[in-house]
Order: C-alpha cells, then structure tokens, then sequence
C-alpha cells in the first residue's frame, strides 16, 4: 500500500502523521524542535528526516512526504530538506511549505487569513494570486503576542522583583514552583535553552492572570495591544467590511482574553475564530487530492489518537 508521511514542524515540537490513501490515521509520532532559526540547518533537515523514517511501517510499496515547518522561510531550507528527503528509500513525492502556508490551506475555504500564536506570532492570507504574511518577523525583533514574548515578559517580571526594581507578583513564586530555584540560578538553563524554553514559561501568566495578579494582566495587555497593529494590517489587506481570521496556535486556547482586552473597533472589523482544525491537514492538501469521505476519515481517526493519548 501507498502512504504519506505529513509533518509539522514548529517551534516548540514536531508532530508527524502516517495516513493511507483512505485519510486514516495509522500512527503519530512526536519529536524535538525542528526550527532552523532556533536549532541551525542541519539539526533541522536531520530532525524532520529521522521523524519520517520513524513514521514509515515495517511493509510499503512507497510512500510521499509533505512537510509543513516552521522558519522554512525565513532559513531559506526548503530545498535542501526536499533533496535530503528524495532521497529516501521508496520515496515517490515530496514537498515542503512553510507552516504559515500549511495551517492556510487547513481552512482558506472558510476564511480570508489565518494567525499563528504559538511560540512566535504571524498572520498570513493569499490576495490575488499573492501571499501576504504580516508579522513573522522573529523573536529579535517581531513575535509581539506569542508564547516567547509572553514567556520573556513573565522571566522580566521575575528578575526585575527579585532584585527591587519591579512589583510583587505572583509569578515570582510560579516561576519557583516550576524550576525550584532563583531566577539568577536558572539564567544559564534560560540562554541555553532558548526560544522554545523561554515559550514554556507563558502558561505560568495565565495562571498568574488568573489569580488577579496585576503584574500578569498588565503583561497581556500590553502585549495584546502590540496584536490589534497586526490584525489592523490584515483587514486592510483583506478590503472587507469585516474579515474572518482563523486563529491556530496555544494562545489561541485563551480567546477570553483577546475578548477582553482588544478594542471594540478591532473586534468589529476583525472576527477571530479559534480552530480546532489540525494545520496537518493543510500539509496534506499541499500535495494529495481528497476524494470521498478522505477529510473526513482523516480528522476522525486522527482525532481518536489525540484523545487517546
């Protein structure tokens, strides 16, 4: 039987997906961090390789791969990745997109562009033959409502009340609670880690939110009033009385927020609908034809793994 491999490589983590020519789901598998900004080129290609020859079963008569990663474009490794995975034994087909484009294809049919919140931020959409990304422009300078920027601003409330020059917060002591020592201890872990491990301290804002921590409410709204700048850029790319926006990402869990704190002229221009649609599905439609119940299959049995583990 005839498979394909889909990924989707990101920031945080690479997920993969074996599906036959049906949509079913056959196995899933989860690796590392796959973002050439984050982890060179090389990591990356080699990342992305090993998932997919884990992917694979032990009898196939061939196989394509669509790979769908984070910081493609911007690193410029598409086509290495696509000759590295050629080259695989019993490979037919093999394409690589950027996730931006992926997480589009998932669900242009019912919206004029579609924004990530995940670790970094980007919104992106197709006009006229022509796709248009807006934000995206990394962690140095851009990513302003992401898990990083959230994440950097809770470690920044942390260090600044440690040595006296911020406000008590709650977050001081979460941040404790989840490495167990001073945030001067840990600083080594923090540059070491990078962007992913900075990202995995955003959560600790919700929880201090939450709370009623002022601290943590002034971190969101700060950072979601870097956000109506972008999706003031994407209406006025879409030219619609108002535009709908697929939002992705693990931000996108806590919608409660962007509807208290966005403005009441964002949210009347912009609608944003949270998706439970996996961008995994708009890496298959970049390179397999769907007939039939196949998308449906597909987001059934796929379903099933998720909630099975």
């Amino acid at each position: 039987m005839k498979y394909l491999v889909a990924v989707d490589g990101g920031g945080s983590k690479t997920e993969s997906v074996l599906i036959d020519i049906y949509g079913n789901v056959v196995n899933r598998k989860i690796g590392k961090s796959s973002n050439a900004n984050d982890i060179g080129k090389a990591e990356a290609i080699n990342t992305i390789v090993d998932i997919v020859k884990e992917s694979l079963p032990e009898e196939f008569d061939s196989f394509d791969v669509c790979v769908g990663g984070a910081g493609i474009l911007a690193s410029g490794i598409g086509s290495e990745m696509e000759w590295d995975l050629s080259a695989l034994e019993k490979v037919d087909k093999v394409k690589v997109i950027s996730d931006i484009q992926s997480a589009y294809y998932a669900v242009c049919d019912k919206n004029d562009a579609i924004l990530i919140l995940g670790t970094g931020c980007i919104s992106f959409t197709v006009k006229n033959g022509e796709e248009i990304k807006v934000g995206g422009g990394g962690y140095f300078i851009d990513d302003l409502y992401s898990g990083y920027d959230i994440g950097k601003a809770v470690l920044n409330a942390v260090l600044e009340e440690r040595d006296g020059r911020g406000e008590k917060t709650l977050l001081s002591k979460l941040f404790f609670n989840a490495v167990g020592v001073d945030i001067y201890t840990e600083l080594k872990n923090i540059y070491k880690g990078g962007r992913s491990y900075v990202a995995q301290f955003a959560p600790l804002c919700f929880l201090a939110y939450d709370s009623g921590d002022v601290v943590a409410t002034n971190i969101f709204k700060e950072a979601i009033s870097n956000l109506e700048k972008l999706l003031w850029a994407v209406y006025r790319i879409c030219e619609k009385e108002q535009c709908t926006v697929a939002v992705f990402g693990g931000l996108s869990k806590r919608m409660d927020l962007l509807e208290r704190f966005l403005s009441g002229s964002v949210k009347s221009k912009v609608k944003l609908n949270p998706t439970d649609v996996p961008i995994l599905l708009g890496v298959i439609k970049a390179l397999w034809e769907q007939e039939g119940g196949f998308v449906n299959n597909f987001l059934q049995s796929y379903k099933k793994l998720i909630d099975k583990n």
